[in-house]
């Protein structure tokens, strides 16, 4: 039920405005989830001028995740005409893609990174949507992916067991022995403990941890992955 859920919240964004003491002047949207958003507004703007001046942007985090469904969502499901899957904003290879409408419609395209920006005109990257890059490229920019550097502060953070800083990495192998503790391995400062935090895909390269994972054990490594929703300790 991923198309109702997200297309609910996406008509609520825009149903919600005339209920606020102030309008927006730009709407950031961030994946297929909330790619309704930038083409509910363009539909909503034809019929109500106050809301004309807000623009969109649109991020791209992982082109892998489009959001398509069949050709009758588009007023079956999204409410809209039929005119925006017919004139092409939201068709793709037959079926409705709702990330190819939101690339189209928001105002600029953002990625995480000037890599991933460079890369999603290439087919290898693209998923599919290697056209659609290079349609928008004159509007698309890459941003660095920044840190809170306050919150995770080594030097303060609450979360920690043990502070440190490059100054003073002593607390470094506190925290690294209760990890150890929590996750049931060995607790030994004299092995190695890789940590790799990520979605568990084989866009994330888990099929090249997986292939090397023996040899990595068998050299006396300790291994913990995060992954969503799954916590894996070796």
């Amino acid at each position: 039920d991923d198309g109702e859920r997200f297309a609910f919240f996406c008509k609520a964004v825009i149903d919600l405005l005339p209920s606020l003491d102030w309008m927006p002047d730009i709407l950031h949207c961030n994946d297929w989830q909330t790619a309704l958003v930038p083409i509910y507004l363009k539909d909503a703007a034809t019929r109500w001028w106050e809301i004309r001046h807000i623009r969109t942007v649109f991020t791209i985090h992982n082109i892998e995740y489009q959001g398509r469904y069949g050709s009758d969502s588009v007023d079956q499901l999204f409410g809209l005409d039929r005119g925006w899957y017919d004139d092409g904003t939201l068709r793709m290879d037959g079926d409705v893609n709702l990330m190819k409408g939101a690339m189209l419609m928001a105002d600029a395209v953002t990625t995480v990174s000037p890599t991933y920006a460079a890369q999603l005109h290439d087919p290898a990257y693209a998923e599919g949507l290697e056209s659609v890059v290079d349609a928008i490229g004159w509007k698309m920019h890459g941003g660095v992916n920044g840190i809170d550097t306050v919150t995770y502060d080594p030097a303060s953070d609450p979360a920690l067991p043990a502070h440190y800083t490059a100054a003073d990495p002593a607390g470094k192998a506190v925290c690294k022995a209760k990890l150890q503790e929590e996750l049931g391995l060995e607790v030994r400062d004299d092995r190695p403990l890789m940590v790799m935090v990520t979605r568990l895909t084989r866009q994330k390269g888990m099929d090249l941890v997986m292939y090397a994972l023996d040899r990595i054990l068998s050299g006396g490594v300790q291994v913990a992955v995060l992954g969503t929703y799954v916590e894996l300790a070796i």
